[in-house]
């Protein structure tokens, strides 16, 4: 049985499912997560599912 956070129950659910690959290994860093957290927010923003500006640097 998939997990909650399964691409598949996504999916089956007809819901978007969008996910960041932070590095191997158990190497993510602080900042790594940022990078992640920026991108798919502006990525919501883009698609026009979150109504706020888009981050830079």
């Amino acid at each position: 049985m998939p997990s909650a956070w399964d691409d598949t129950a996504s999916e089956e659910m007809g819901k978007a499912f969008i996910t960041t690959e932070l590095g191997g290994g158990g190497t993510t860093t602080a900042k790594t997560a940022l990078i992640a957290k920026r991108g798919v927010r502006n990525v919501l923003v883009k698609a026009g599912l979150l109504r706020v500006r888009a981050e830079t640097h």
